[in-house]
Parts: C-alpha cells; sequence; structure tokens
C-alpha cells in the first residue's frame, strides 16, 4: 500500500476523481484551515460584515505510488457544492464543474458558477438580492455534449419572502423558466433532483 502526502486542508465536498497515468486526480472544494467550520457560526454569518470561510475548487494529483500530492487552483471562490454532469462524466476526465458562489458581500451565496476546467474560465448567474442553492445537473435525454442539460436550483428571496424553482440551460447559464413559491422554503444547502423510477425499483 502507498502513502501519499499535502499540506493539510479542510474539505466538504468533492466534484470528482479519476486515474490518470499512474496518478489519482481529485477536485475538490478545499479550506485552509478550520475556520470552515467555526466561521459557520450564526453569530457570525448574522453580523454586518461576517468574516466567511472561503473554500476554492482546486485539483489534488495524488501518485499512486506515493510521494507527495500536488494542489493546483482551479477556481477562487468563495465556492461551496460542486457538481458535475454524474451520468456522463463520474469517475472520468470532467470538463466543467458547477457551484454555488458567495461574493464577499454576502453570507448566502450570490451565484450560480459554471467554470470551464480546460480554459480556466466562469460563467455566473446571478438574480440581485436573492441566494441560490446547490445547482443539481440533469442531462437532456438524448445528451451529446458534456453540458447538454438543465441546472435546477431553489433560489430563496427574502425581500418578497418566497422561493422559486430556478431552470437554467447548463451549457450558457441563461434562464429556461421558474416556478414560483407562495411562500419560503428553510435555506438549505443541498437540493435533490429524482428523475423516473422503474416499476418495483426504489429512489432509496
Amino acid at each position: 500500500m502507498a502513502t501519499a502526502s499535502a499540506p493539510p486542508a479542510f474539505i466538504y465536498h468533492h466534484a470528482n476523481a479519476f486515474e490518470r497515468d499512474g496518478e489519482l486526480v481529485v477536485d475538490v472544494v478545499a479550506f485552509d484551515d478550520d475556520r470552515a467550520v467555526t466561521g459557520l457560526a450564526l453569530s457570525n454569518l448574522r453580523s454586518d460584515d461576517p468574516d466567511l470561510p472561503r473554500g476554492d475548487l482546486c485539483r489534488y494529483t495524488v501518485p499512486l505510488s506515493g510521494g507527495e500530492a500536488t494542489r493546483e487552483p482551479l477556481h477562487r471562490g468563495p465556492v461551496e457544492f460542486p457538481v458535475i454532469n454524474y451520468r456522463a462524466v463520474n469517475g472520468t476526465p470532467h470538463r466543467y464543474v458547477y457551484l454555488a458562489e458567495t461574493d464577499g458581500a454576502s453570507s448566502l451565496p450570490t451565484d450560480i458558477t459554471k467554470v470551464d476546467i480546460d480554459t480556466g474560465t466562469a460563467h455566473r448567474w446571478r438574480e440581485s438580492g436573492t441566494h441560490p442553492g446547490e445547482p443539481l445537473f440533469v442531462p437532456a435525454p438524448e445528451a451529446e455534449n458534456e453540458d447538454d442539460g438543465v441546472l435546477l436550483s431553489v433560489v430563496l428571496d427574502p425581500e418578497a419572502d418566497r422561493s422559486r424553482l430556478v431552470c437554467l440551460n447548463a451549457e450558457t447559464l441563461g434562464e429556461l423558466g421558474r416556478a414560483e413559491l407562495p411562500h419560503r422554503l428553510p435555506f438549505g444547502f443541498h437540493g435533490q433532483f429524482y428523475g423516473p423510477v422503474a416499476p418495483g425499483r426504489s429512489m432509496a
């Protein structure tokens, strides 16, 4: 059994991992220290000037024979909840990662961001004054490209005291539609999408 080491970091969520040329490539959202936990205290989040922990989308390259792993920043945050097209590229090389991103003036996410790993570019969707939750990728029925599908996110509008489900084009982040709710949903971290279930099978 081989052992590889890397500088310490705190990680909540992984985007994907795959083997390549004797290495394990792992894309994660990494925090530098324990403020990833302590910075989420309610007193900090409610303050006028919250000191938010900043998670960056990073790539760890781990030699399978052991040794030192390398860490490469892919997109500087604060970001969280990385999502890919799992049906198409889970466990294999991927190009796109979708995240919830937070600007410096908010304690909750303000953007849905698409990062192109190959080019290093990022595109964002934002609606002023609202807070999107984790984006969920739903592939198109006859998808031909990795980003051929839609993103679903529950978006909180605090001023209106209600939430909405927003559907975005996963390629362009253009809005395709929305469903307004008559009330607000408690702002949660994770979203869920359940596709059709074959007869006799369970979603559990």
